[in-house]
């Protein structure tokens, strides 16, 4: 018969238990922001337009003059330690030429544009 959930977490060491106590919280926290913020999105579109106001609701860029910010709380959505890709806008004449070179060399665009780049940083280093 097999194990359950708890026998296997006896068996690990205290820091794995740690390490994974600690993502379950951090899990756990996003969840829950992400339900405030499907909540807080539901809620904001099931708002009625109020009749003085001439747009009407089903307008997808009608804003309203004011918006109630009082129970806003900075910060609610911020995670510190979340990664995030910075687009890369290359000129039309390049974008061909990169696609190309990896449609040919059978990898991605982006796997061809990081090996150059480090390549380059490569060559900078030995530079200096």
């Amino acid at each position: 018969m097999g194990r359950n959930l708890n026998q296997v977490l006896a068996d690990l060491s205290a820091d794995r238990r740690a390490r994974i106590d600690a993502r379950y919280r951090e899990m756990k926290a996003e969840i829950e922001s992400l339900r405030e913020l499907r909540r807080v999105a539901t809620t904001a579109t099931q708002e009625p337009v109020p009749q003085s106001d001439p747009r009407k609701p089903d307008e997808p860029d009608a804003m309203r003059d004011e918006y109630d910010l009082s129970k806003g709380e900075r910060g609610r959505f911020h995670r510190p330690e979340a990664l995030l890709t910075a687009p890369v806008h290359l000129d039309a004449e390049v974008l061909e030429f990169l696609t190309a070179r990896a449609q040919a060399r059978g990898v991605s665009l982006s796997e061809l544009v990081n090996s150059l780049l480090k390549k380059n940083i490569e060559l900078i280093e030995a530079g200096e």
